[in-house]
């Protein structure tokens, strides 16, 4: 809906204005912090380990 997509957007300003003045993003929005994975939405896996073969 367009709702839905005003709200999308307002997010991705928010977080944008956030890192390009330099402030602290709100917790709810962080996947990664400090090189952890910190959303509950997400886990650390192993399903993409690359590529590990030498040419």
């Amino acid at each position: 809906t367009l709702d839905a997509q005003a709200r999308y957007a307002a997010g991705v300003r928010e977080i944008l204005g956030n890192w390009l003045n330099e402030r602290p993003q709100r917790e709810e929005y962080l996947i990664v912090d400090k090189g952890k994975v910190v959303s509950r939405a997400y886990t650390e896996g192993d399903a993409t380990k690359g590529h590990s073969e030498k040419k």
